[in-house]
């Protein structure tokens, strides 16, 4: 599943230049339970709460719109699956923090790759992770 350069549905690698993490994630997580996997993907109740939050908050940055959407998406992810793709992935062991954060920031990244293909939102390519 997923190989390098790989990306999800609308993703665009403007934020997120390599997604194998989060495929590793989503292949272990399936093998154990379909419903684990299936709260690590973008949903529309992610768009529609990106679409008010811009509405009202309009002018923040692309780093305090990752900020927000990480924060409420690391209670999806299971934090011994995380540990387990990242081994996979870069081949060391960190703590179940490290490991929720950096799959919940690609997730919040590619939330923000996504809503620019769908023109919700707009900025200049910048890798986030």
């Amino acid at each position: 599943m997923g190989k390098e350069g790989d990306k999800p549905f609308l993703a665009d690698g403007s934020l997120v230049e390599d997604y194998t993490l989060l495929f590793n994630y989503w292949e272990i997580a399936k093998a154990k339970d379909l419903s684990i996997a299936e709260k690590a993907v973008l949903s529309h109740k992610d768009f529609n709460e990106l679409e008010r939050i811009v509405n009202i908050f309009r002018g923040h940055s692309i780093v305090e719109l990752i900020n927000y959407f990480k924060n409420s998406m690391k209670n999806r992810i299971d934090p011994k699956i995380a540990v387990e793709a990242y081994k996979k992935t870069y081949g060391v062991e960190v703590e179940e923090n490290i490991a929720v954060d950096k799959l919940a920031t690609i997730l919040a990244s590619w939330l923000m790759e996504a809503a620019r293909q769908l023109k919700i939102i707009s900025y200049h390519s910048w890798r986030n992770t």
